[in-house]
């Protein structure tokens, strides 16, 4: 699933401040505070600077990894073992999937 960059930071900047909520004691909350002082610096960093796209002629297992968010080393196995055309509609296929739902 793929989400905006303000929500990833929003969630990322949650996840470091569970502190006591999560069990821990106040003596930790100074510690939260920094980490995630430091999770939010971090994305937003990420958000401004992105580097450059794979041009796919020169390197396709690399562009494929980037544009479907699979490791590279999976992409390289796909390709290996589907050839090109059939491993790309594999990861476009799983990108498009919904979430997993509980019908109970």
């Amino acid at each position: 699933m793929r989400m905006g960059s303000s929500a990833s930071i929003s969630r990322s900047d949650s996840a470091a401040r569970c502190g006591r909520y999560c069990g821990q004691s106040r003596q930790t909350d100074s510690a939260t505070r920094k980490a995630s002082g430091f999770v939010n610096a971090v994305m937003r960093r990420a958000t401004r600077e992105t580097a450059p796209m794979p041009a796919r002629e020169s390197n396709e297992k690399s562009y494929l990894a980037v544009v479907y968010s699979h490791p590279r080393w999976m992409v390289e196995r796909f390709v290996d073992w589907f050839g090109v055309e059939n491993a790309e509609q594999a990861d476009d296929s799983e990108q498009r999937r919904g979430a997993p739902t509980s019908s109970g």
